[in-house]
């Protein structure tokens, strides 16, 4: 039977162990960025064709592309829509790979006219980046 001392010594292992451990999730956890976030009128070969700052509010529908870097697998991110302030859409976007780029639709409303923004959003909805806009 292991002495006192000899537990104590484990013990104490164990629990730096246990701390590196959650040093090392938390630094994976916190490499995801979203290095890339445009909101345009289209996507044409995996890429935004523009960049809306403002646009007229006749639009039918915009886009929100990001580019996600320093993901691990089973990642999900969220792009979460807002028209004057109100959110109106969340779009839920699984991430594939460590440098990954996604997007998402939104139909813009007969309404639609205003201020808007675009947050890109990690699991934990920690604040990845975000977009504004406006619609005239």
């Amino acid at each position: 039977m292991p002495g006192r001392k000899t537990v104590r010594y484990l013990l104490l292992a164990l629990l730096i162990s246990i701390g590196l451990l959650c040093t090392y999730v938390q630094a994976e956890q916190t490499q995801l960025e979203a290095s890339d976030i445009v909101v345009t009128t289209g996507i044409r070969d995996r890429m935004p064709v523009d960049a809306v700052q403002s646009y007229a509010a006749s639009v039918d529908a915009l886009y929100c592309y990001s580019r996600i870097t320093g993901a691990g697998k089973n990642v999900t991110i969220s792009h979460v829509w807002y028209h004057d302030g109100r959110e109106v859409a969340r779009v839920a976007l699984p991430v594939g790979s460590p440098n990954w780029r996604t997007w998402s639709k939104k139909t813009v409303p007969e309404t639609g006219r205003g201020n808007w923004r675009v947050d890109v959003l990690d699991e934990q909805g920690r604040l990845l980046g975000s977009r504004k806009f406006r619609l005239l």
